[in-house]
C-alpha cells in the first residue's frame, strides 16, 4: 500500500488542521482544503473525552487531582519474615505480624527507610494496621516526633505528617500506661507529590487525590510554578471544592496585573475563562476568612476563540474528520436537568464524571415505585414536526432508562445500558432508535419520531414500572434535540438554544496535482444519514466537467463522470450494505476506460466515454461548493494522476 500511495499528487487524512485549513499529508499547501464553521463545535478525542475543538492543550496543571505517590519506602512492611525491623525489648515479629506484649512502657520497633527517608518540608502518608488488641503508641522519627501519643483499636489507619527536621528512621513506639498489647501489621510510608510540582504553606496538607485546607488566611496556600500562562491566550480554569465549612477560596494568578477567580463558598465544579494579561510566574489559590475545606481535580487548558477549526473525531476510536450539517440544540440546558419536570424521581446534581471528564452527571432515582416514574421535556404538547431527542445514560442500581411518545399507547424504547442494546417495543415505532457506545459505561441513547412528548421512564425491566428503595438509580447528562432526522456531536447549553454552523471543506488541488487526461479519486468515508445527496468531487470549478462521488438518499452509490456539460458515464451502485459505516471506494477514469471499486471488489465498468478537462479542485461538496455537501466521518481522500491498474485498485480499497 505504502508504494502504492507513492503514485498519488494529494492525499488528505485527519492528521493536521490550523484555523481556516484542513492540511493534507502530501501535495503541498495546494493540496490544503479552505475550512469554514463559524462556530464553536465538540468532538470526541484520542482519548474519548468529549471536548470543545477549540480546546489546544491538555491540562496544563501538574497533579492537578493529588494522585502521585512515591513508590513504597518500608521494607518488610508485612511483616512475612523477621527482618529489616530494629525490635527493642517487648517487641517480636511472628505470625505476619509485629507484636508488643505490654511489659514494657516506650519501647521501639524502627527501621531505616529508602530513598533517605523523611525530607522536611514534603507530606507523607503513613498507613497501618491494628489486628489485635488495643494500640496505646506514638509514631515518631530519629529526629523529631510524628504523631502524639493515641489510642488505636483494631482497624486501619492513615495518617499524613509534614516533618519538620529530615529524618531516615521511622519508630512505633508501644506504651504501657494505657491500653492492651496489640499487634501491628501492613506499615507502609509513601511521599505524596513527589515531583515538588505543588508547594504549600502550614495551611494546607496534601492528601491522596485532594488538598485540605484548614482554617487558611493565606495569599499563597497553595501553589505551583506556572510557565504555561502565555500574555494574550485564553485558560479554561477548572477545580472542585468539596468538604467545605467555612471561609472562601480563590484561584489566583500571583503576578504583576495578574487575575484572580471569584470567591467560592460552596461545595461544587467551577469553571472560570481567564485572558492572560500580565506576567507571572506562579498559579495557584488565595484563602480568606478561615477557609476550612478541600479541593482537586485541577486544570487550566489553553483555548482558543478561533471558530473555523477542523474536526479529528474519535467517536469509534480512529480519527476522522468530522463534517456536520448546521443544528441547533433545542433543549436550552442541556445537563441542568433540575429545571425541567420530575414525576417522582429525586435528582442529585454533579455527582459523577460525565463524557466530557467534567463532575457535572446527575443521578436519578424514584421516590415512589410505581409506573411512569420519568422526567419530561415539552409537556404540555408534543415538539412539532420530525425531531431527534439524544441523552447520555449510564447504568447505575438500574439499567433500563425508557422513551415513551406519551400519545396513551404505553410502551416505548428499552435502552438496556447494561447491554448496549435498544428495543422498540413502541406500538407505533419510532423512526429511528440508536445506541452509541462512549466508553466509561456512558451510552448515547437516541430515537427520532415526529410530534412526539420524548418522556424519560425509570424501569426495572424495560417496562413501565419501578421500585424505589431511595438509592437505586442511573446517571444522565447531555440531553439534546434536534429538528432533523438523526442526531449530531453534542451542543452544549446553558440557558439558551445554541446552533453549530455548518462545516464547509472545499478548494483543494491545482491542474499540477490533478489530471484532466486520466486518474483516480479514492475516497474513505461513512455517511451520517441518507439525507440527500452527499457529495466529494474534483472538478474545473463547474459541473460542467466534474468527476463525482456520492450517495444518493436511499443510500445508493451514484458516481458519474461529466464533460462538457454531458455526462459520460453514470453508475448507480446499491451494494453498499451500510453507508453509514466506513466503506472505501475509488473511480478510475480514462478514455473509454472507466471503473468503479468498492470495498476491494469492482462493481461496474464502462468503455465508452471521454474524461473533463481543465479539473483543478477537490471539494467536499458540488462544484459550486453550496450544494450537496458531503456530511460524515472521512477517514482519507486521495488523487493519484494516473489510472491505477486493477490489482492496485484491489489493494486500494480492500478493507
Amino acid at each position: 500500500m505504502s508504494n502504492l500511495l507513492e503514485k498519488a499528487s494529494i492525499i488528505t487524512t485527519p492528521t493536521a488542521y490550523s484555523d481556516g485549513k484542513l492540511h493534507s499529508v502530501k501535495g503541498g499547501e495546494n493540496a490544503d482544503f479552505d475550512f469554514q464553521r463559524g462556530s464553536a463545535a465538540t468532538r470526541v478525542n484520542s482519548q474519548g473525552i468529549i471536548e470543545n475543538v477549540q480546546t489546544l492543550s491538555g491540562n496544563l496543571v501538574q497533579n492537578g487531582d493529588f494522585s502521585e505517590i512515591s513508590s513504597e519506602l518500608v521494607t518488610n512492611g508485612d511483616f512475612a519474615t523477621d527482618s529489616d525491623w530494629t525490635k527493642q525489648t517487648s517487641w517480636s515479629i511472628s505470625g505476619g505480624s509485629a507484636n508488643y506484649d505490654f511489659l514494657s512502657d516506650s519501647k521501639y520497633i524502627r527501621q531505616t527507610l529508602l530513598n533517605g527517608g523523611f525530607v522536611a518540608g514534603k507530606t507523607y502518608k503513613i498507613n497501618f494496621e491494628i489486628t489485635s488488641g488495643t494500640a496505646y503508641m506514638n509514631v515518631n522519627s530519629n529526629a523529631s516526633g510524628l504523631i502524639s501519643i493515641n489510642t488505636y483499636s483494631v482497624g486501619s489507619y492513615s495518617i499524613y505528617v509534614t516533618p519538620s527536621i529530615s529524618a531516615s528512621d521511622l519508630l512505633f513506639y508501644g506504651r504501657n500506661t494505657s491500653g492492651t498489647a496489640f499487634s501491628i501489621d501492613n506499615i507502609s510510608v509513601k511521599e505524596l507529590d513527589p515531583n515538588d510540582e505543588w508547594n504549600t504553606d502550614s495551611s494546607c496538607t496534601i492528601e491522596i487525590g485532594e488538598a485540605d485546607f484548614l482554617s487558611s488566611t493565606s495569599n499563597a496556600p497553595l501553589y505551583q510554578s506556572s510557565t504555561y500562562f502565555t500574555i494574550g491566550k485564553t485558560y479554561k480554569i477548572t477545580y472542585t471544592v468539596s468538604n467545605y465549612s467555612s471561609g472562601r477560596i480563590n484561584w489566583n494568578d500571583f503576578g504583576a496585573g495578574a487575575g484572580n477567580g471569584v470567591n467560592r463558598i460552596a461545595n461544587g465544579t467551577y469553571t472560570e475563562y481567564y485572558l492572560k494579561v500580565g506576567t507571572s510566574t506562579n498559579f495557584g489559590f488565595q484563602t480568606n476568612f478561615g477557609f476550612t475545606g478541600s479541593i482537586t481535580d485541577i486544570s487550566v487548558i489553553e483555548i482558543t476563540h478561533d471558530t473555523d477549526l477542523p474536526r479529528i473525531d474519535y467517536t469509534d476510536g480512529c480519527g476522522s474528520l468530522l463534517l456536520e450539517p448546521q443544528s441547533t440544540n433545542l433543549m436550552t440546558y442541556s445537563s441542568d436537568f433540575s429545571l425541567y419536570v420530575l414525576s417522582s424521581i429525586n435528582l442529585v446534581s454533579n455527582i459523577i464524571l460525565s463524557p466530557d471528564n467534567s463532575l457535572t452527571a446527575s443521578k436519578i432515582y424514584p421516590t415512589l415505585s410505581g409506573n411512569y416514574r420519568h422526567i419530561k421535556w415539552n409537556p404540555q404538547s408534543p415538539a412539532s414536526g420530525l425531531n431527534t431527542f439524544s441523552i447520555f445514560a449510564k447504568a447505575g442500581e438500574l439499567e433500563h432508562l425508557v422513551l415513551i411518545d406519551y400519545d396513551g399507547s404505553g410502551a416505548g424504547v428499552d435502552y438496556n445500558l447494561s447491554t448496549g442494546v435498544a428495543t422498540d417495543n413502541s406500538t407505533n415505532p419510532f423512526d429511528s432508535v440508536e445506541m452509541i457506545d462512549y466508553g466509561n459505561g456512558w451510552y448515547r441513547c437516541i430515537a427520532t419520531a415526529t410530534n412526539a412528548y420524548f418522556y424519560y421512564i425509570l424501569s426495572d425491566n424495560g417496562g413501565l414500572s419501578v421500585t424505589a428503595n431511595g438509592t437505586d438509580g442511573l446517571y444522565i447528562w447531555g440531553a439534546q434535540v434536534e429538528a432533523q432526522s438523526y442526531a449530531t456531536s453534542y451542543i452544549p447549553t446553558s440557558g439558551s438554544t445554541v446552533t453549530r454552523l455548518a462545516d464547509v471543506c472545499n478548494s483543494s488541488g491545482s491542474s499540477d496535482l490533478i489530471n484532466s487526461t486520466e486518474g483516480v479519486l479514492y475516497v474513505e468515508t461513512a455517511t451520517l444519514a441518507n439525507d440527500g445527496t452527499r457529495q466529494i468531487s474534483i472538478s474545473s470549478g463547474s459541473n460542467n466537467d466534474k468527476i463525482a462521488i456520492a450517495y444518493n438518499t436511499n443510500g445508493r452509490l451514484d458516481v458519474n463522470v461529466t464533460s462538457g456539460g454531458a455526462y459520460q458515464v453514470i453508475f448507480n451502485y446499491t451494494g453498499v450494505v451500510n453507508p453509514n459505516i466506513q466503506n472505501k471506494i475509488a473511480l478510475k477514469y480514462k478514455l473509454n476506460d472507466f471503473a468503479l471499486w468498492v470495498n476491494g471488489v469492482e462493481v461496474a465498468t464502462d468503455s465508452i466515454g471521454i474524461t473533463p478537462v481543465g479539473l483543478n479542485v477537490l471539494n467536499f461538496s458540488s462544484a459550486n461548493t453550496s450544494s450537496q455537501r458531503f456530511y460524515g466521518n472521512v477517514k482519507s481522500v486521495v488523487v493519484f494522476k494516473e489510472a491505477l491498474t486493477d490489482d492496485g485498485l484491489e489493494k486500494l480499497t480492500t478493507i
